[in-house]
């Protein structure tokens, strides 16, 4: 790890990098509580200082939510995206088509639904007579 945080200006800078990876890894869940600061600067190898001015900007990035008497919670994707949801497409499917787009489509569902993304399911019916082609207006 030496090596990884020489490649890091400031020491908060790599602890700011460390703690997002171990909240997109799922190293601290959302929703979890970060441990209290002497605990997570050791575990983190700096100081108690370096590590304020890491949640600081873990809070500025929407990665964490510092109260005080609370400590620091995680938290999840929608909050970090501000509850804008994200929309999965569906193209509505004709019986003679390949059963496995269903389960591609699916399987996204089911990765934003763990993630904590919110979601919503948008089906239309293809003009063009099923060849997939995204309707106008849509992103």
């Amino acid at each position: 790890m030496a090596g990884e945080r020489e490649t890091y200006p400031h020491p908060a800078e790599w602890a700011v990098a460390r703690l997002r990876r171990g909240i997109t890894q799922g190293e601290f869940p959302p929703n979890s509580h970060l441990p209290g600061e002497r605990g997570l600067a050791e575990r983190l190898g700096v100081g108690r200082s370096t590590l304020r001015d890491a949640l600081a900007r873990l809070e500025e990035l929407r990665f964490v939510e510092r109260s005080p008497n609370r400590g620091t919670r995680v938290l999840t994707a929608a909050e970090r995206l501000g509850e804008k949801p994200v929309g999965v497409v569906y193209r509505r499917l004709q019986a003679q088509e390949r059963p496995e787009r269903v389960s591609i489509l699916e399987g996204v569902q089911d990765q934003l639904h763990e993630l904590g993304y919110p979601w919503r399911r948008i089906t239309y019916e293809d003009p063009a007579g099923g060849t997939g082609q995204t309707p106008a207006g849509a992103v």
